[in-house]
This record gives structure tokens, C-alpha cells and sequence, in this order.
């Protein structure tokens, strides 16, 4: 069964997107294996909001026995073509009867 072990993680990155005018800043997160599972947490911030995302996964040889995250904003100051911040609000994502559900 494949496993894997070691943290990844991010201080004070940042990064731009495609089709949007600004940029995220502050990226902080580590992405931690600890045998068959994975676990991620981030904050960033976007103009003068933010948000922290967080997730986690489970693994049994080659499939995903498990998997759930969630994501806050807290004022996300996204600015493109399509939307406009400042975004507020809780988001997750979760199996329920065996399809990946966006909750929130």
C-alpha cells in the first residue's frame, strides 16, 4: 500500500492568477503525510480579506477512502471579470452517498 511521509509547507508566498486583477498574499500552509493520509491547512489574504482553508484525505492502496475540507472568507478581496469581493462565508466539501457534496 502506498504511504507517504514529511510536511511541505509555504511561509509568506505569493501568487497570481489568471483573469484576476490582484494578487493572494501572506500564503502560509503545510501540507503534513502521515502514512495513508494527508492533511493541509492555509491561511491567505486577498486586498485587505482573507481566508484559511483547511483539508484532509485518507487513502487505502490506490483509492480515496475518505476526504472532506473546508474553506472560511472573511472578507476575501477578490477582484476579476467574473467576481467581485469582499467575499464572506463558510464553504465544505464532503462524501455524502458516494458523491463529492459542496456544503455551505
Amino acid at each position: 500500500q502506498p504511504e507517504a511521509y514529511g510536511t511541505v509547507s509555504v511561509r509568506n508566498g505569493t501568487m497570481k492568477l489568471a483573469n484576476v486583477d490582484n494578487e493572494i498574499t501572506g500564503i502560509d500552509g503545510d501540507l503534513i503525510f502521515s502514512g495513508q493520509q494527508g492533511d493541509f491547512q492555509s491561511r491567505i489574504n486577498m486586498g485587505k480579506g482573507s481566508a484559511g482553508l483547511a483539508a484532509k484525505v485518507n487513502w487505502s492502496g490506490h483509492e480515496l477512502t475518505n476526504y472532506k475540507a473546508a474553506v472560511q472568507l472573511d472578507g476575501l478581496d477578490v477582484r476579476s471579470e467574473y467576481i467581485r469581493g469582499p467575499l464572506n462565508g463558510e464553504l465544505y466539501i464532503a462524501e455524502r452517498d458516494g458523491l463529492p457534496t459542496l456544503i455551505g
